[in-house]
C-alpha cells in the first residue's frame, strides 16, 4: 500500500458531499495512493472512530489523482432504510447525480437497467444487515459499466464510474479499492472473493 498523503479537502469536493449525503460525524481514517485501472487514485476512507477498521461502517471516496474525477463513492452507514421511492424517481435521481458530477462523462452513457439485489451495512452494534437496494446501470462509450445505487429511501450508497470487465474471466477487471472484502485478499488477510468480483492479485 502507497502511504503517500493527500489532503481530502483537495480532491473531496462540497459539492459531492451534499449531493450524495455524506455523513458529518466522521473523521478520516485512511489517505493512500493506490492504481486503479492502471492510473493513480488517491482513496480516502472515513469512520466515526479512528483508527481503519476492515468490517466496519464506513464511507469511502476513490478520486482519480491527476485528474480529480470521482471514480467510486461508497457508503455502508445506513440506518434502517424505509421504501419510499419508486424505481422511476430512483432513475431519475441516479442520472442528475452523475450528471451533476460528472456532466462530459454523462453525455456518454447509456441506460441498461434497474437491478435489485441486496447490500450489507454494518450497524452501530457492528452487526451485519442485508436490505434490497436500487442498482441503476449504465454503459459508456469508453466500454465500462457504470452506476448509482440507492437505498429503498433514497439514500446514495455507491456511485461508480469507469469499471471494466475481464470476459475471459467472468469477472470485474477494474480494481475494488472501496471493498472491504477485496482488500484484504490484496493484501493476503482474506480470501478472494466469488465472480463477478475482481480478482485480488494475479495469479
Amino acid at each position: 500500500m502507497n502511504k503517500r498523503k493527500t489532503k481530502y479537502i483537495d480532491y473531496v469536493k462540497f459539492d459531492w458531499i451534499e449531493l450524495l449525503g455524506v455523513p458529518l460525524n466522521i473523521r478520516l481514517v485512511e489517505n493512500s495512493v493506490e492504481r486503479r485501472n492502471d492510473e493513480e487514485v488517491c482513496i480516502f476512507r472515513f469512520q466515526r472512530l479512528a483508527p481503519k477498521e476492515f468490517d466496519a461502517p464506513y464511507v469511502s471516496f476513490v478520486v482519480n489523482d491527476s485528474t480529480g474525477e470521482l471514480l467510486s463513492f461508497t457508503n455502508r452507514m445506513l440506518g434502517v432504510p424505509q421504501k419510499n421511492i419508486s424505481e422511476k424517481d430512483a432513475f431519475s435521481k441516479a442520472s442528475n447525480i452523475i450528471k451533476s458530477i460528472n456532466p462530459e462523462y454523462y453525455t456518454g452513457l447509456s441506460f441498461l437497467r434497474i437491478e435489485n439485489p441486496k447490500r450489507l451495512f454494518i450497524n452501530m452494534d457492528g452487526e451485519l444487515e442485508e436490505y434490497p437496494i436500487f442498482s441503476i446501470k449504465f454503459s459508456h462509450l469508453d466500454g465500462s459499466y457504470n452506476w448509482v445505487s440507492l437505498s429503498m429511501n433514497g439514500q446514495v450508497i455507491e456511485y461508480e464510474i469507469k469499471a471494466f470487465w475481464d470476459f475471459d474471466r467472468k469477472r470485474r477487471k477494474t480494481e475494488m479499492w472501496d471493498h472491504d472484502g477485496w482488500v484484504k485478499a490484496r493484501y493476503g488477510l482474506g480470501r478472494e472473493l466469488n465472480p463477478p468480483c475482481a480478482l485480488a492479485r494475479d495469479y
